[in-house]
């Protein structure tokens, strides 16, 4: 239940900074279908901005170890803790990888 929760939060987390971009960006008459898509197709492009940052910061002696456990149908929280122990200073690697995804989205 804890990791349903969790995944959760982090997709809502993307879903907020999908929507933050869309209202930065300018947009002018577009159906709010198209917003809809828009905002999922962010998401899903935010998603693997996270995926990329988390696996190139994965040291290279870890690699195949992830790989073993991608493999082996784990829980969400069994790859939430791999990521834990194995990829220091996430937090701000993943920061990093949001503002220049929003530098480059936004043509800043």
């Amino acid at each position: 239940m804890k990791d349903k929760t969790k995944d959760r939060v982090s997709s809502v987390q993307l879903e907020i900074f999908a929507e933050n971009l869309l209202e930065e960006k300018p947009l002018y008459n577009i159906d709010e279908e198209t917003i809809v898509q828009m905002r999922e197709d962010l998401v899903d492009r935010l998603v693997q901005v996270t995926n990329k940052t988390i696996v190139e910061n994965i040291p290279a002696e870890k690699l195949f170890d992830f790989e073993k456990l991608i493999d082996s149908s784990p829980k969400p929280s069994e790859i939430q803790a791999f990521i834990e122990d194995n990829v220091p200073e996430l937090a701000p690697k993943l920061t990093e990888a949001y503002f220049n995804f929003r530098k480059i989205y936004l043509g800043l």
